[in-house]
């Protein structure tokens, strides 16, 4: 008898467990959460592949500013060259820079290539639809691969959320 009371029990505890899990699944799928905007790129970035290399940086763009909108951050995006010998606009401040880098070249090299060319250190995310680099502050503070949706979600909140006034956890 007390048997049958643990067996029941234990079965109880089991489905109401699976049970909720099953409902929070259904529920993340439903709000804007991390999984759902990363599932959404992937599925944009699909899309996107049938109209060539170009239409790839398009869905990461939408990511980004997405994930920017959520923090109640401002993103500027702009388009990266080496430094000229003009002096900063002060009005114009840069909160994060992105680079889309080609599918078919190696990104590591293609980055240290534009760190030697005096690319900026401070914030920017280089990418290639497989892998992304995030380097702030000078250094190489993440190196991921973008199909694992948990590592994209922390690599964004680091780029968003970065402060240059603060120095990086490593």
């Amino acid at each position: 008898m007390l048997a049958n009371l643990v067996l029941a029990v234990f079965w109880a505890v089991f489905i109401i467990y699976i049970g909720s899990n099953i409902y929070l699944n259904i529920l993340a799928e439903y709000k804007n959460t991390p999984r759902r905007r990363i599932r959404r790129y992937y599925q944009e970035l699909e899309q996107a592949a049938n109209y060539g290399e170009a239409a790839l940086q398009v869905p990461f763009q939408n990511l980004l500013y997405d994930y920017a909108k959520e923090y109640g951050l401002k993103l500027h995006l702009t388009r990266l060259a080496p430094p000229t010998d003009a002096p900063p606009n002060p009005l114009h401040k840069i909160t994060g820079q992105w680079e889309s880098i080609s599918l078919f070249a190696d990104l590591s090299h293609e980055v240290n290539q534009r760190m030697m060319a005096g690319y900026p250190r401070q914030n920017i995310l280089f990418e290639n639809t497989h892998t992304a680099l995030l380097v702030q502050n000078g250094q190489k503070v993440a190196y991921i691969d973008m199909n694992d949706w948990k590592k994209l979600h922390q690599l964004l909140l680091k780029f968003v959320q970065f402060n240059p006034h603060q120095k990086n956890k490593n």
